[in-house]
Formats: structure tokens, sequence, C-alpha cells
């Protein structure tokens, strides 16, 4: 299966050369395409001199999912695309795993590997589409207890870790996508710009009856913030974004309930906000200006 990785590039230097550098160790063939959302850090003509690399540059910021399509309306892939974050690395393996199970599950839109942080611990990057009651206790209790029934639900916590298994929807910081399916869909709905654009994507590939499947033979790890700088905006974006989620796909009588969601997601960023806030008085005077995000 021909793949093509698309990476989405905004004043990611330096991380994204590592990116690269995982991608180009891989044991299956990997074409690699970065888009370039106006970065301003010099990573642009960095890019631009490797021969390796397509570079498709954007006039202005897109967001993630404006990136992507971008990125696939300019070079048309055939195969499978490789979303992978400018903040994460693949093993050399991860792509052959990936690609196996895609092949092996024809009703597969996309699958998903493990993804690990820089410290070993895993992050939540399979989830299920949750009822009501198990996005309350997510939204609500998850702040404080993680390990709720609602939440470890959510986030497929039992899932096994040594196979292949379906899942409802997968993160978008390293995925491998069916490019036609991708383009079945009509793509990234740009209107998210960052954040939630990957629930969104799956829920559509779901409603096409598609499958998607987490694959945790291939491993990743993800910085988890490297092109964030602001988090306080990047935390009011993601609450917004998942409103305008679940505003676009609440149909009928549930669409009653749309103001009970905006309440819970306010006290949820009030909350999160809160605890930011806390943690971040708690940190040595210096620690904060060397972590990413």
């Amino acid at each position: 299966m021909r793949v093509t990785a698309i990476i989405v590039n905004y004043n990611s230097a330096p991380d994204i050369f590592e990116c690269l550098d995982s991608l180009r160790a891989s044991d299956h063939p990997v074409e690699l395409v970065v888009v370039d959302n106006a970065s301003s850090d010099g990573s642009v003509d960095q890019l631009a001199a490797l021969d390796d690399v397509r570079l498709v540059r954007s006039a202005r910021n897109v967001g993630f999912g404006g990136g992507v399509n971008l990125g696939v309306r300019t070079v048309d892939p055939d195969g499978a695309v490789l979303l992978v974050n400018p903040d994460a690395t693949l093993a050399p393996d991860a792509v052959s795993h990936l690609v196996a199970t895609l092949e092996a599950h024809p009703l597969a839109a996309a699958v998903g590997p493990l993804v690990a942080n820089p410290d070993g611990t895993v992050q939540p990057s399979k989830r299920i589409f949750p009822s009501w009651t198990q996005a309350a206790m997510h939204s609500t209790i998850g702040v404080f207890w993680p390990g709720n029934p609602g939440t470890r639900a959510y986030v497929c916590a039992d899932a096994p870790e040594d196979r292949p298994s379906p899942v409802g929807w997968l993160s978008a910081s390293v995925l491998l996508i069916r490019a036609d399916a991708f383009r079945d869909v009509g793509m990234f709905d740009e209107r998210f710009f960052f954040y939630v654009e990957d629930l969104d994507l799956c829920r559509r590939f779901a409603d096409a009856g598609k499958e998607l499947w987490f694959e945790p033979r291939a491993e990743a790890v993800h910085a988890w913030g490297g092109s964030t700088r602001k988090p306080t905006k990047q935390l009011w974006q993601h609450h917004t974004n998942l409103f305008r989620y679940v505003r676009k796909h609440t149909h009928g009588w549930r669409s009653a309930k749309l103001p009970i969601v905006a309440l819970g997601l306010s006290a949820r960023f009030a909350l999160l906000f809160a605890r930011m806030k806390l943690l971040r008085r708690r940190l040595p005077a210096h620690s904060g200006h060397a972590r990413k995000g």
C-alpha cells in the first residue's frame, strides 16, 4: 500500500525534523509531504532545502484540518494518508503494522497506533462515542477522578493492547486513513480549525458504515503540545469545538439538550482552567519556561 505522510507545520522547529527522521527510518516506504501554515520560526526555509520532502505552502494559518485538506488536494494521494503531528515520532515498524491492519479489514477507514507520552505513559488516543451519561461523567467528575467508570469506558481503558481492536474514534495525532474514504466523507471540516476535527471526521466515517481500528503493536510517541503556546486559548477553543461538534451531530428532539451541554462544557472549562492555574502556581518559577505547551 502506498503511504503518503502529511505533516502540518506551524512554527514546529525543531520537533518536525525529529518527526521526519522517524518516518525516514520506517520499514515501510513513506512519501513525505509537509504543509506549512505560514510559519515564522524559519522552519519553512529549512524544510524547503530537504530533497525528500514535498513542501506545500499556505499563505495563512488554515488550522490543522485545513492544512491536511490542502495537502491532500495538492498531492492527491493514492493508497493511504498518514497524518502525523510534527511533535510525534513513530517506531520503525509502526507504519507496517498500521498498513497490515488496514489491509486486513476492508471496511476500516482508519487505523491508529498506541500513542505514548515521552515518559512512557499512554495517551488516550482511542475512544468510543459516549452515551450522554458517560459524557457527563467524563466532563465533570473526570476532571478530578479520571478513573471513573464513564471516563474509563470513553477512553477504552480496557481495550486489549496486544492485538488490534475496533474502536469508536481515534486521535489524529498519528493516524493512517484510506485516501478514498477520506475524500468520500468530505475530508476535515475546516470550521473546527484546531481540536475535535478528528472526532467529527470519525463520526462521519461511522455514519458512512466504516470501521475504526486501534493497532497497539504500532507505537508512536507524541509530545502533546509542541505547537501549543497559548494554553488558555487552546482550552477555550477545545471546548468551543466540542459544542460545535455536538450541535452539528445532534438532531430532532435531542436538540433540546443543547443548552444543558453548553452549561456542562462551560462548567468543565472553568474547572480545568482553575486546575491549570493551581498547577502552575505549584511549579517552581523557572520550570514553566522549559516545558512544551
